[in-house]
């Protein structure tokens, strides 16, 4: 989302917005802001009190005295290179999320938008989804890696570079008309080859798979194998060419090359173990 405009329709619409809602603490939040007493609670986090404290004193020294007197001086003061120590947490965490605009004029429309936009109660969801939104993309950035680790071992995820979605299986067994009981299947017993062996013989499923030239679970197997080696192939002729190899091997030379050695290939290895990733690529060639 570019600007604050978005932001207040998704909110207005409910179009995505919902999720991020805790409904007893929203409630709680907007009794206390219609009575101005908020508190740090609404946004305390395991990190301490620093953040939830800018937080409020933005809302009760800028944002809601601008509501109320219409000022846009108090803006100009949160987005000043000498604003107060107490605002700089909002305005480095949450400020960006209003307006990413570059001029200045531009970011003060957006940011007072958001604030006087709609009644008191309007502006009180927006702003609790806005530190709920914003918050949830920081733990994405934080733990990205070690979710994508995780997904990965589920066997479900496949990952292209910045895009993820579903092995082909899963997406075959979510267009079955069956698609919770399977699911229920596979979640309630172990996992073996033979779990969903009479989903073969479903003409459902047949015709689904058909496309793929897969009639049994060998075929099944066959088209796995497939797709992996495809995959490798094209990993191999984009990412680790004949020069790209010589180019890597020759940084292991030096282990202050790790962070380069790290930036071309993977931060999910160790460079020991990507060592012999580019030894076995080199033998390749």
């Amino acid at each position: 989302m570019k600007d604050a405009k978005e932001f207040i329709e998704k909110v207005k619409n409910n179009t995505i917005f919902e999720i991020f809602l805790e409904p007893e603490n929203l409630s709680i939040f907007l009794k206390d802001l219609e009575n101005k007493t908020l508190r740090v609670d609404y946004f305390k986090t395991a990190k301490g009190d620093a953040t939830a404290t800018s937080i409020i004193e933005v809302l009760n020294k800028i944002f809601l005295p601008l509501r109320k007197n219409n000022d846009k001086n108090l803006l100009k003061n949160l987005l000043s290179p000498q604003c107060k120590a107490e605002f700089l947490n909002f305005k480095k965490m949450y400020l960006p999320y209003i307006s990413q605009e570059t001029t200045k004029d531009k970011k003060l429309e957006a940011i007072y938008n958001f604030v006087c936009d709609g009644d008191l109660k309007e502006f009180g969801k927006r702003f609790y989804c806005l530190i709920m939104y914003a918050r949830l993309r920081a733990n994405l950035k934080d733990y990205c890696d070690l979710n994508r680790r995780y997904l990965n071992l589920t066997g479900i995820f496949e990952f292209n570079k910045d895009r993820v979605g579903l092995n082909l299986i899963f997406k075959i067994i979510l267009k079955h008309s069956k698609s919770n009981e399977i699911l229920n299947k596979i979640a309630t017993n172990k996992a073996s080859k033979d779990l969903l062996s009479e989903y073969f013989d479903d003409d459902e499923c047949k015709k689904l798979f058909k496309k793929y030239n897969i009639s049994n679970q060998n075929d099944l197997k066959n088209y796995k194998l497939n797709a992996d080696k495809q995959k490798l192939n094209n990993l191999i002729e984009t990412r680790f060419t004949r020069d790209e190899t010589i180019s890597i091997l020759r940084l292991f030379s030096d282990r202050k090359n790790d962070e380069s050695i790290n930036s071309k290939v993977t931060t999910e290895a160790t460079i020991p173990t990507i060592f012999e990733y580019i030894i076995a690529l080199a033998w390749y060639y």
